[in-house]
C-alpha cells in the first residue's frame, strides 16, 4: 500500500510507501475528561434553557397562544372562578 502526500505550496507529488508514513505516526494522547465538569456545564444548559423558555412564553410577540391563555388564567384568578377550561 502506498500513501501519496500532498503539499500545499509546491506542485510536486511524492508517493511513500505505508511502512515509512507507519513509522512517523504517533498515537494520539487520550486526553482526560473531567465528568463532573461536564454533567455540570449539561445542568447549567438546561436551567437556563428553561428559564428562557419562560421568560419568552410572557411575550406576546413569540407565543400569541400562550399569553392569551394565561391572560385569561389571570383574569379568571381575579374573578376567583375556575376556568372551564382547567375542568
Amino acid at each position: 500500500m502506498r500513501i501519496t502526500v500532498y503539499s500545499m505550496g509546491v506542485s510536486v507529488l511524492q508517493t511513500v510507501p505505508s511502512s515509512q508514513a507507519t513509522q512517523y505516526a504517533k498515537p494520539i494522547q487520550q486526553q482526560k475528561v473531567d465528568k463532573g465538569f461536564v454533567a455540570l456545564l449539561f445542568a447549567g444548559g438546561a436551567a437556563s434553557l428553561f428559564g428562557s423558555a419562560v421568560l419568552l412564553e410572557k411575550n406576546a410577540r413569540f407565543f400569541p397562544a400562550i399569553y392569551k391563555a394565561n391572560q385569561v388564567m389571570r383574569e379568571a384568578e381575579k374573578r376567583n372562578q375556575v376556568c372551564p377550561a382547567v375542568i
